[in-house]
């Protein structure tokens, strides 16, 4: 994937959590919705059942 890609999700916020050691980015997905991704140094995997 081309990193120009991501222009189309305007990145909102950048943080860092050190209590969690991990990094949490909001995107811009449309004037009312935003797209959280966390990135985690040792992460766990969780299913939610639907």
């Amino acid at each position: 994937m081309k990193l120009n890609s991501f222009k189309k999700f305007p990145i909102l916020r950048e943080n860092y959590r050190p209590e969690r050691q991990d990094w949490k980015l909001d995107l811009k997905c449309s004037e009312v919705e935003k797209l959280e991704i966390f990135g985690m140094k040792n992460p766990t995997f969780k299913i939610n059942p639907s």
